[in-house]
């Protein structure tokens, strides 16, 4: 599923007819069997089928196009689902419904679901297992729930006291230091951003070290084995 989601259609044919060819490439249902389906899976994702089904992506809103989208990824049951960035151009309401939409399908058709984004509410609410990345490389994995009450990497921790709350102040909301998009191209990636950098981070790469539940890139990191993660205050340095 694309971030630019109402690119995936052409101006020039109906929603039911673009679902149809889908269909008609890739199974051996018949054309009424095809309608049928397609029909069914409208209304799973809370479309009115008929409706949509005889419409142009144009006549739709943002929110129910982006429903067609999910829609017409389901239809063929696919064991894994990649989506980018899907929630970007949804207002907040409408991004938690197409969340939860998400979950219950993932639920029904027992799919796995990738997701990429940076609405960091979404990712703690709706995901069972996180990695956080910066550079395009993974500063920490592990269990959504683990990672949300146990932040190791200080980047983890500042990329979370970014999320503003009801009671922050807006003249004193946390920031992360440095220039957003530099990349340290020899050691660890946010080397030159983090606030305990150290020598061997700017030089040495260091990769994933930790418990199969939760494992952190930090070269202030140390592990032992058996033991989980703990982590002290973005105050001071951390430690597994």
């Amino acid at each position: 599923m694309p971030q630019d989601y109402s690119n995936g259609f052409s101006p020039f044919f109906k929603i039911g007819s673009q679902m149809n060819e889908q269909l008609a490439t890739h199974t051996s249902l018949s054309k009424k069997q095809r309608k049928k389906r397609i029909l069914d899976m409208l209304e799973r994702v809370q479309l009115p089928a008929e409706k949509v089904y005889s419409s142009y992506h144009f006549e739709l809103s943002g929110g129910q196009l982006q429903r067609v989208v999910i829609a017409s990824a389901m239809i063929l049951n696919p064991k894994l689902l990649i989506c980018d960035e899907i929630t970007t151009a949804l207002d907040p309401k409408n991004a938690d419904q197409i969340m939860q939409l998400l979950k219950d399908l993932q639920t029904q058709y027992n799919t796995a679901i990738i997701f990429i984004s940076h609405q960091l509410h979404h990712v703690m609410n709706y995901c069972d297992q996180l990695a956080v990345m910066y550079g395009g490389e993974w500063m920490e994995y592990g269990l959504t729930t683990k990672i949300k009450k146990n932040p190791t990497h200080p980047y983890t921790q500042l990329l979370l006291n970014t999320i503003p709350t009801i009671k922050a102040d807006a003249e004193h909301l946390q920031l992360i230091p440095g220039e957003p998009g530099e990349v340290n191209r020899e050691g660890c990636p946010f080397a030159t951003r983090c606030p305990y950098c150290e020598p061997v981070c700017l030089h040495s790469h260091v990769t994933l070290k930790g418990t199969p539940l939760h494992q952190v890139a930090c070269h202030l990191v140390t592990t032992k084995e058996g033991e989980g993660t703990t982590s002290d205050s973005i105050k001071s340095p951390v430690y597994i």
